[in-house]
């Protein structure tokens, strides 16, 4: 427990916050507290980032083995998910492939977004657009494809 103690200490003081706290008044103690919050958010952020990767990656494996005899859809089915998870998670892969260095933007798209920015008919230019802007918001993609139509 020590060690757990000592280890988060340490990640903390190696932690330095850009947000300007001064700008703000906020005093020191409350300033010691947000800046664990944002040492946890972050920590955890890498981590659910990585596990979302881990799990579109796992999902695509397994659809190559098992799609060939038809028994993806029962096995998908048989862990808890549903077609249009299965979907976006398939689809949030493919991003991912084709934007390798973009990982924690395509981590924090919604649901909308992917299948938005993975539909065929979206024009390609305008994918690379989105992905170098960095959109996450639905509306403005949608505005970004209205345009070039």
């Amino acid at each position: 427990m020590k060690v757990l103690a000592s280890l988060k200490a340490k990640v903390q003081e190696d932690y330095q916050s850009t947000f300007l706290f001064e700008k703000y008044d906020i005093d020191e103690e409350t300033k010691k507290e947000v800046i664990e919050n944002e040492v946890i958010i972050i920590r955890n952020f890498r981590t659910m980032s990585e596990s979302m990767y881990k799990v579109c990656k796992a999902l695509y494996d397994t659809s190559i083995k098992l799609k060939a005899d038809r028994s993806f859809q029962a096995w998908y089915e048989n862990i808890g998910l549903g077609k249009d998870k299965v979907s976006e998670l398939l689809k949030r892969y493919n991003l991912y492939i084709a934007f390798p260095s973009n990982f924690k933007y395509i981590t924090v798209l919604s649901h909308q977004a992917v299948k938005l920015l993975t539909a065929e008919s979206l024009n390609s230019n305008i994918l690379y657009d989105v992905v170098e802007l960095k959109i996450t918001k639905v509306d403005p993609i949608i505005q970004k494809e209205t345009k070039n139509v």
